[in-house]
């Protein structure tokens, strides 16, 4: 039986979207729990939120990260570090970044956001 003096409700911790954010990460560790449009940041939060409820006997942190598509390449190690990717995981991830810049391209009018988008499709190739 476990006492309720050693459970720990987790606590979440936000970075905010800024200018030319395209991506919500959620974290839990090192865990990547969700990579997705910028649009959807809010509902992030609160997924994040009902997931810091959930007793543990350790401390624990949710992260809700807004992030730019070089941010997003340079933390997911996508300039480089796919090599040790299976192939089925790249062309996931490839796939995931693609529908995600063209959900900010489509619901998203911050000029910035929708260049930063376009750019991230042309580095996969997926525009001329």
């Amino acid at each position: 039986m476990e006492s309720c003096a050693t459970m720990f409700q987790g606590r979440v911790a936000t970075l905010a979207p800024g200018h030319g954010d395209l991506f919500v990460l959620t974290l839990l560790g090192d865990r990547v729990l969700a990579y997705e449009p910028i649009t959807v940041y809010d509902r992030a939060v609160r997924r994040a939120n009902e997931l810091a409820k959930v007793r543990s006997e350790r401390p624990f942190t949710v992260k809700v990260l807004a992030l730019s598509g070089r941010e997003a390449r340079k933390l997911l190690g996508i300039s480089g570090g796919i090599s040790s990717l299976a192939p089925h995981e790249y062309a996931e991830l490839r796939e995931q970044i693609r529908a995600n810049c063209i959900a900010a391209l489509e619901t998203c009018r911050d000029p910035h956001v929708m260049a930063d988008a376009y750019d991230v499709l042309r580095w996969l190739g997926a525009v001329q």
